[in-house]
């Protein structure tokens, strides 16, 4: 991806959507704002920043919740924590392969 392409992909408005609901996920997890909307914010970025429906949304939901959540831990240990990994463990357990 060459500088032109990039500049055009950051110019695009769901791509500034999806940074700033990124950013917002991230910073939320950081300052307490609780992992479950935390988690929202940041899974609702990925398709507008990865715009094909791909293998590529659904590794970077799964990388995302798993960020979120650890984060999340560090800052805050409520039920929305517990509710999340277990959550994610199921989802692992069901995974093929």
């Amino acid at each position: 991806m060459n500088l032109k392409t990039l500049t055009q992909w950051i110019r695009q408005q769901t791509t500034l959507q999806g940074l700033a609901l990124a950013v917002a996920g991230v910073a939320g997890a950081h300052f307490g704002l609780g992992e479950a909307l935390s988690d929202t914010l940041v899974l609702a970025a990925i398709p507008l920043l990865i715009p094909d429906n791909t293998a590529a949304q659904h590794e970077m939901a799964t990388l995302a919740t798993a960020s979120i959540h650890e984060l999340a831990k560090t800052k805050t240990a409520g039920p929305a924590a517990t509710v999340a990994a277990a959550a994610m463990q199921e989802a692992e357990a069901k995974k093929p392969g």
